[in-house]
């Protein structure tokens, strides 16, 4: 009693506690959401609203079994009798399901992306705290220990039966079916959304590949640049050049042409004056300078060829400076068209780059929805094992809660049949005692007066004739021997009511132990017990027997077979220590072993005390 009391005042206990902390839980739950919804109020988009509607609304099944379960513990804590939880305080152990979020438009921005990101985030962090607190307190699952232990024939409470909780185990399925159906819908959407983002991100690398062309392009017209400035420069320099030979040749033609000038004068002066003078000097240095002047026209000759010449590289040069003018203002033209493309191309890689960190934050937030949406269908699958486990584990107590039902009824039909045939035989054995006795109190009187007439016919012998001591042993033998007979006979009946009264004890004990305790013990404190009583001397000569009463009597009844055990036990220890006690009595005997003979000659005692 001490006990199943203590056992009630932890069960009462644990009930309060887990009662407390599911309020506190509940009141940080709606503390923690009522500021977030009022102050993001304006800013939410709707999928982010209908997120936190989600999230605040608390589970309607929570307080409803721990509420149950504290009722049932003062019942039985008032009633004295341990009843076993129902089957909805196992159905709603189980973590409340999530609802699935519904899919989001694709034109949604970056921002509404990444807050229902968090929200998913938030309510899978509550889902697994919820979890967690639910599951230290859970209660365990129903045991044939647990049934067989109530002091209650069925282990269900007064109002329910099988078919409610089939019902209600019904009721939990369906529901669980309709949340896997939920749950497969909405790993279809975002299977879907995996594949959308699987084309965006093709598209991202093609975006990429276009960019990269982009590059080389922009690598390439920035190289031609380049070439097209260091060729312009190499013109530059040849034009110099040029420019310099053109003004050293007009430097030599005029001093060519100054020098002809003067050698012009100088031959028409030595003309002038040749023909003035006749002197034969004159004529020598006449012809002397003729011979100058031959030798001045071959060098004007020279002179002029050289001036043509010139003046033909000059025409060359102008020609050539004309033509690297045009080169210059092409390469002009060409990088100035380069440059329009460069920039162009920068405009273009400025654009690209934006498109990419556009892409790039998108994809962000889509891996980041990504994650979510994975967390959520991890949470989810977990949720769906955890519920089929429980369903299995459901299931399992239904079958083993049937299987002892069926054990029981046909056991206890058993015992019913058992205990009417035994009543039968018991009423049998007691009848055929009875009439036993009644012979053997009529076969006494008969010996009584059969001695009273032998001792007188013996009396009226010996008057007559003497003693007669053969007719008294004869008579002595007769009555030895009709004595031996109906004690022989009185212990037949004794030990065939012995065993049969064994026999009943044993069954109504098997009996018992099948109904208080459980399945798997009962056979082990059959034996226990059968041996027991094997081992007790059942005082069968006391005639006592113990009908068995009514279905309302079964407590009393036993009872009265237990305190019958215990005097039993009382008996029997007494007779071993009374045994105990005649043993001082052989102490200072000695056992002498002696040798025996070969087989069939000279047997001897084996041993003298």
């Amino acid at each position: 009693m001490a006990d199943t009391d203590a056992a009630k005042a932890e069960k009462i206990a644990a009930a309060k506690k887990r009662f407390e902390q599911l309020k506190k839980q509940k009141g940080k739950r709606k503390s923690s959401t009522a500021p977030a919804s009022t102050a993001g109020e304006t800013s939410k988009s709707p999928v982010q609203t209908e997120q936190a509607e989600t999230s605040e609304t608390p589970p309607p099944t929570e307080e409803q079994p721990v509420e149950e379960d504290a009722k049932e513990s003062a019942a039985e804590a008032g009633g004295g009798a341990v009843e076993t939880p129902p089957a909805e305080t196992v159905d709603s152990d189980a973590p409340p399901l999530a609802t699935p979020a519904e899919p989001e438009s694709s034109d949604s921005p970056v921002a509404s992306l990444g807050g229902a990101g968090t929200a998913a985030h938030s309510r899978a962090a509550s889902m697994h705290a919820r979890r967690q607190s639910t599951s230290g307190f859970r209660r365990p699952s129903i045991t044939a220990a647990d049934i067989m232990r109530s002091s209650n024939k069925s282990p269900l409470s007064p109002g329910e039966t099988v078919p409610d909780i089939y019902r209600k185990q019904a009721t939990t399925i369906s529901e669980l079916t309709e949340s896997v159906e939920r749950l497969e819908a909405e790993v279809e959407r975002l299977k879907e959304k995996e594949k959308k983002l699987g084309e965006a991100l093709v598209q991202k690398d093609e975006a990429q590949e276009t960019l990269a062309g982009v590059k080389t392009e922009l690598k390439e017209a920035v190289q031609r640049a380049e070439a097209a400035a260091t060729e312009k420069k190499a013109r530059e320099e040849e034009l110099e050049k040029l420019k310099s030979e053109v003004a050293t040749l007009t430097r030599q033609t005029s001093h060519l042409t100054s020098q002809i000038s003067q050698k012009d004068k100088t031959i028409s002066d030595l003309r002038l004056h040749s023909s003035s003078s006749s002197s034969t000097q004159d004529r020598e240095s006449l012809t002397a300078k003729e011979d100058q002047i031959e030798n001045m026209e071959m060098d004007i000759s020279k002179l002029r060829g050289d001036l043509e010449r010139a003046n033909k590289s000059l025409a060359e040069s102008r020609a050539a400076l004309a033509t690297a003018e045009g080169g210059v203002k092409g390469l002009e033209e060409s990088q100035e068209n380069l440059t329009k493309e460069l920039e162009e191309n920068k405009k273009k890689l400025d654009k690209a780059a934006e498109r990419l960190v556009a892409e790039g934050a998108a994809r962000s937030s889509a891996e980041t929805k990504v994650t979510s949406i994975q967390a959520e269908l991890e949470s989810a699958n977990a949720t769906i094992k955890s519920q089929a486990a429980s369903i299995s584990s459901w299931e399992k107590d239904y079958n083993t809660l049937k299987t002892m039902y069926r054990d029981i009824d046909t056991k206890g039909q058993e015992s019913q049949k058992k205990a009417s045939a035994l009543e039968k035989e018991n009423k049998d054995l007691t009848t055929q005692v009875s009439e036993l006795k009644k012979r053997t109190t009529h076969l006494e009187s008969q010996q009584v007066t059969l001695k009273s007439g032998l001792e007188k016919a013996l009396s009226d012998a010996r008057r007559g004739t003497g003693s007669m001591p053969q007719d008294d042993e004869l008579v002595d033998e007769l009555e030895d021997d009709g004595r031996k007979r109906l004690e022989a006979k009185v212990r037949q009946l004794e030990q065939q009511l012995q065993q049969e009264r064994s026999r009943w004890y044993t069954s109504e004990k098997q009996r018992l132990a099948s109904v208080s305790a459980p399945p798997h013990s009962a056979h082990q404190h059959h034996h226990q017990h059968q041996q027991e009583f094997l081992d007790v001397d059942l005082n069968a000569g006391d005639g006592q027997h113990y009908p068995r009463g009514g279905g309302g009597n079964d407590h009393l009844y036993a009872a009265q077979v237990e305190e019958e055990r215990k005097q039993m036990e009382a008996q029997r220890l007494e007779r071993i220590k009374e045994v105990k006690r005649g043993l001082t009595n052989w102490k200072g005997w000695r056992l002498d072993m002696t040798a025996g003979g070969g087989y069939g000659v000279n047997f001897r005692e084996m041993f003298e005390v």
